[in-house]
C-alpha cells in the first residue's frame, strides 16, 4: 500500500488536471489526468457500464467518435461522455481484438474484477509510454521509469548493455531500459497479466504495414492519400480545449496550422527563434511571412542555448530518462509559452519521414540498402553502421561481454523490415519513423511537455496516413525535384502554392548545439570525466582521454547519461 501511494505521488506531474484512485483486494490503479476531452465528465479511473472493469489511461483516442457508432446498443445507450470510456466499452463487448481500431496516443490499463486480470496496451507508435516491473511477488506499471523507481525505493540494477547501446545508438534495444528490472512495453504490443496464476499472454497489433494494400506502380493513390491526411487533421484536432500550434514557416507546420484555423479554436501560433546572430533567423523570416497569408499573428518565441545550470536543471526535473538529442532545449522553451495558452500542443513531427523530406531519400539509386547505408553522409546512419566500430573503442571486453550486445544494430521490430532489399528508401524511412524519430526524439518530447502541462501531437503521426504513403511506389512516393510533392498538394490553389518549393533553412544552422558544448566544455567534459558514469568503468579509459575529439552527439549522450545517473544516486 505505502508502495502504491509513492507511485501515485509520483505520478502528479504527468497529470494536473484531476488524480483519481480505485482499489480492491488484488490491486491499486491510480491516474493523474492531463484533461482534453470531456473535461468536466471523464474522471479516471473508468468503470464500464456493468461495473466489471477498470481501466486508467494516458492519451486519447482521436477516432471516438466514429467508434461511438459501433458500440452495441445497450452499451451505448448508457455511455458516459469521452473517449477512454468508448475504448473501455469496446473492450469490454470485443476485447483486446478491440484495440485494433484504436486510433491516437495513448496507453491503457484494464482491470477485470471477475477474471482477475490486467491488460496493457500501448499505441503503434509508441507515442505515449509504459514501463512495468514484474517479480514473483509484485507486478507494478507506470508511466515514467522513474516513478518505478521511487515506488520501489531501490532494488533496480542499471543494465550496462542497454548504457552502452544508448551511447552509442540514442536508444535501448527491444523491451530493455536502463534498468535491468524495469521493461517497456513495445508499441503495439498487448501485455495480459493473470493474477495468482503468473502467468502472461502477449501479442502484437496487426502492423501498420497491413492497413493499407500497396498501391500498384501506375495506378491512383494520391487522392486517397489527401484524403488520409485531411482525416489525420481532424483526428488530432479532438480536443475539448483550445489548441496552439508550433509554427516554424516550413509545410510541415502550416499544414498543421492551416487545418487548425479551418475548424479548430487555435490559442495561439508560436514560434521559437534563435538569437545568436544579429541577422535575422531565416527561419523567423519565413515564418513571419506565411503567418500573414494565413491571417494570424505569431507568437515569436527568443531562444539562447541555456547555461549550463539550467540544462542540468531542464534535464534533471523535466525527462524522465537521458535525452538522445539536445533538441530537448529548444523544445522546452516551445512547450513553456504553449503552457500559457492551451492544453495541447500540435506539430508536424514525423513529416519529413513519412513524406521523404530528407534529401537522402533521393540519393539511393540502385544501391542495396546496406551500401546506401554505409554511405549516407547522416549522422544517423554513420552511428548505425559504425556500431561495431564503437564497441571495439569504448567497450571494455573484460567488463562487458559482447555476447550481451545485440549484433543487429538496426533492430527491426518496425513492420517494414520486409522491404529492406526490395525498397530500400521505404526501409530507411520506416527506420527514421518507428526508431530514431518516435525513440530518440519523441519520447523525450513527450516527458519534456507533459512536464511543462502541454500534451504535443501531430498529424503526421497518424497510422492510417503512414500506411496510405509507405504502400505508394517508391517513384510516386518521392520526387526528388519537388520536396515532399506529396505534402505540397495541400496548398494546390492557394496563395501559398509555390512558396514551399524551396527548402527551408536547417534546423540546426541557427540552434548551435556543437558550439554550446565547446563554449561550456569544461563543465560539460567534467559532468562526464568525474560523474558516476566514469566511476562505473564502463567505456574504456583511452575514450575519455580523448573525449573532446568525439561527435558531439556523443558527447552529448555520454553527458545526458552521467546526468541522468547523477540525478539517480541523489534520489
Amino acid at each position: 500500500m505505502e508502495a502504491a501511494r509513492r507511485l501515485g505521488a509520483s505520478l502528479a506531474h504527468r497529470g494536473r488536471s484531476g488524480q483519481g484512485s480505485f482499489s480492491d483486494e488484488h490491486l491499486i490503479l491510480h491516474c493523474a489526468r492531463h484533461a482534453v476531452i470531456a473535461i468536466d465528465d471523464a474522471h479516471q479511473p473508468l468503470h464500464d457500464t456493468t461495473g466489471d472493469l477498470v481501466m486508467v489511461g494516458n492519451g486519447e483516442i482521436l477516432n471516438y467518435p466514429e467508434l461511438t457508432m459501433r458500440l452495441p446498443p445497450e452499451r451505448r445507450q448508457r455511455l458516459v461522455p469521452g473517449d477512454l470510456q468508448v475504448a473501455l466499452e469496446m473492450f469490454a463487448a470485443h476485447g483486446a481484438a478491440a484495440f485494433e481500431d484504436l486510433r491516437g496516443p495513448f496507453a491503457l490499463a484494464v482491470w477485470a474484477r471477475s477474471s482477475r486480470q490486467l491488460t496493457l496496451v500501448r499505441d503503434r507508435l509508441g507515442e505515449r509510454p509504459l514501463y512495468y516491473y514484474d517479480t514473483a511477488d509484485v507486478f507494478m506499471f507506470a508511466s515514467e521509469v522513474r516513478c518505478l523507481e521511487t515506488a520501489l525505493q531501490g532494488g533496480l540494477d542499471l543494465d550496462e548493455t542497454s548504457m552502452v547501446s544508448f551511447a552509442g545508438l540514442g536508444r535501448t534495444f527491444g523491451d530493455q531500459t536502463l534498468l535491468r528490472q524495469v521493461k517497456t512495453l513495445l508499441p503495439g504490443e498487448v501485455l495480459q497479466y493473470q493474477w495468482g496464476q503468473d502467468r502472461h499472454s502477449r501479442r502484437q497489433l496487426a502492423p501498420i504495414a497491413t492497413l493499407c494494400e500497396p498501391r500498384d506502380a501506375q495506378g491512383g493513390g494520391e487522392e486517397e492519400v489527401l484524403r488520409l491526411l485531411e482525416q489525420a487533421n481532424r483526428r488530432v484536432l479532438v480536443a475539448d480545449c483550445p489548441v496552439a500550434v508550433g509554427f516554424s514557416g516550413g509545410i510541415d507546420s502550416s499544414v498543421v496550422l492551416k487545418a487548425a484555423l479551418e475548424s479548430a479554436d487555435v490559442a495561439a501560433a508560436i514560434t521559437v527563434y534563435s538569437v545568436r546572430e544579429r541577422r535575422l533567423d531565416e527561419n523567423l523570416r519565413r515564418a513571419r511571412a506565411v503567418a500573414k497569408v494565413f491571417g494570424v499573428d505569431l507568437l515569436e518565441v527568443p531562444f539562447t542555448m541555456p547555461s549550463f545550470e539550467d540544462t542540468v536543471e531542464l534535464l534533471t526535473t523535466t525527462l524522465d530518462q537521458p535525452a538522445a538529442e539536445p533538441l530537448v532545449l529548444h523544445n522546452n522553451a516551445l512547450h513553456t509559452a504553449a503552457r500559457d495558452h492551451a492544453p495541447v500542443l500540435l506539430g508536424g513531427n514525423g513529416a519529413d519521414e513519412v513524406f521523404g523530406g530528407y534529401a537522402r531519400y533521393n540519393d539511393v539509386g540502385s544501391a542495396t540498402t546496406a551500401q546506401w547505408m554505409g554511405t549516407s553522409q547522416w549522422e544517423r546512419w554513420r552511428r548505425t553502421s559504425a556500431w561495431r566500430t564503437f564497441l571495439d573503442h569504448v567497450v571494455d571486453d573484460g567488463f562487458l561481454a559482447y555476447a550481451d550486445v545485440p549484433a543487429d544494430a538496426l533492430d527491426r521490430p518496425f513492420p517494414y523490415s520486409f522491404t529492406e532489399h526490395s525498397d530500400p528508401v521505404l526501409f530507411g524511412q520506416a527506420l527514421d519513423l518507428f526508431r530514431l524519430m518516435c525513440y530518440d526524439n519523441f519520447r523525450a518530447t513527450d516527458e519534456n511537455g507533459i512536464a511543462r502541462g502541454v500534451e504535443v501531437r501531430s498529424p503526421f503521426f497518424d497510422i492510417d496516413l503512414i500506411a496510405g504513403v509507405f504502400a505508394l511506389p517508391l517513384h510516386r512516393r518521392i520526387d526528388a525535384a519537388t520536396p515532399k510533392h506529396l505534402l505540397q498538394q495541400a496548398f494546390a490553389n492557394t496563395p501559398l502554392e509555390s512558396t514551399f518549393l524551396v527548402r527551408k533553412v536547417g534546423f540546426d544552422d541557427y540552434f548551435p548545439y556543437p558550439d554550446w558544448i565547446t563554449a561550456n566544455w569544461k563543465d560539460f567534459s567534467a559532468s562526464i570525466l568525474e560523474g558516476p558514469l566514469a566511476a562505473m568503468e564502463l567505456l574504456r579509459g583511452p575514450v575519455l582521454r580523448r573525449l573532446e575529439e568525439l561527435d558531439w552527439r556523443l558527447q552529448w549522450r555520454l553527458f545526458a547519461l552521467s546526468t541522468w545517473l547523477t540525478r539517480r544516486s541523489r534520489t
